[in-house]
């Protein structure tokens, strides 16, 4: 599928499908590859000490994307109560960013200067996630159980250089250009793993449990600064690091019945968390710490009555 404004837009993907009697194989892939652009004009009026001042903006921004969006899996019966599966999904972008932005400033409605903003902004990010399923009917009451295990990984980069130049209404310089470096890396991994299960008490009532674990860890950074003699150094006070993770260890349990029209649902969540961020400045050795640790319960009650099908079901 393709398309065209002002700019290009493009979208291509593919599905497929293979099962076999034990074996099932999946997956789907797009590509997406667009551009296009965004244009903004301010106009603000300032009175300061009988002094009217004006500031008109001329924004203009092209943008250029690029993206990537895949799914592949499979899903294996090992006997017709038990199966096992995988999957492996992602998102890869990529943007480019071109930027002009005029600001023009008056006085007294005679203008004053105008500073002219010009940058180029590369930013990427890729998703990845990989799981793995387990699923198997235990006996012929019914009892099952389920187990799921999932690592992501989330990792962007964002590149950014700014040219400021200064002009008079003549359109001369009167200062040198002013050239910034904003560069902001992100990275974080995630694993998540949980069981689940299920025991029927009888035909009506069944006994629900579970537990899962989440860590996360997230390392992000900050460099912003200026060019000097040809070399960009970093602004101690805009330029950071901040490094957080966080366990949480959770389990649950839940009765769950129908008697007559009327359903029931009762159980507990118990949830254990420990977080702990880290943050420096650029001239720091020792971060500063905030940990945070601390246990909730979260009870459930939930009762419906249901009068007939032909009426709603009324909670409680």
């Amino acid at each position: 599928m393709a398309g065209y404004g002002k700019y290009y837009k493009s979208t291509a993907g593919i599905v497929f499908n293979n099962r076999t009697s034990k074996l099932n194989i999946f997956g789907n892939y797009t590509y997406d590859n667009n551009k296009g652009t965004r244009t903004i004009t301010t106009n603000r009026n300032i009175t300061y000490n009988e002094t009217l001042s004006n500031y008109d903006v001329d924004y203009n921004n092209i943008q250029k994307t690029t993206n990537h969006n895949f799914k592949i899996g499979a899903d294996y019966t090992i006997n017709p109560k038990q199966t096992i599966g995988f999957l492996v999904s992602g998102i890869i972008r990529s943007d480019d960013f071109t930027k002009h932005n005029d600001l023009y400033i008056s006085n007294q409605h005679q203008l004053d200067s105008v500073i002219r903003a010009r940058s180029n902004l590369d930013r990427g990010s890729n998703y990845l996630n990989y799981n793995i399923n387990y699923n198997a009917v235990l006996d012929k009451s019914g009892r099952s159980i389920s187990v799921d295990g999932n690592y992501s990984t989330y990792t962007r980069h964002s590149n950014e250089f700014i040219t400021n130049s200064f002009f008079t209404p003549a359109g001369n310089t009167y200062r040198d250009d002013l050239e910034l470096e904003n560069l902001s890396p992100s990275d974080i991994h995630i694993w998540t793993s949980k069981v689940d299960f299920v025991n029927p008490l009888n035909k009506t009532s069944r006994l629900e449990t579970g537990i899962k674990y989440n860590n996360t860890r997230s390392n992000n950074n900050l460099i912003f600064g200026p060019k000097i003699n040809n070399i960009y150094e970093a602004d101690p006070n805009f330029s950071n690091r901040f490094l957080y993770t966080e366990a949480v260890s959770a389990g649950y349990i839940n009765y769950v019945n129908k008697i007559g029209k009327w359903d029931i649902t009762a159980g507990v969540r118990a949830e254990n968390t420990h977080a702990t961020g880290k943050s420096w400045g650029l001239n720091e050795r020792v971060p500063m710490i905030n940990t945070n640790n601390y246990f909730n319960l979260f009870p459930q009650l939930q009762i419906s009555y249901e009068a007939d099908k032909k009426h709603h079901r009324y909670w409680l």
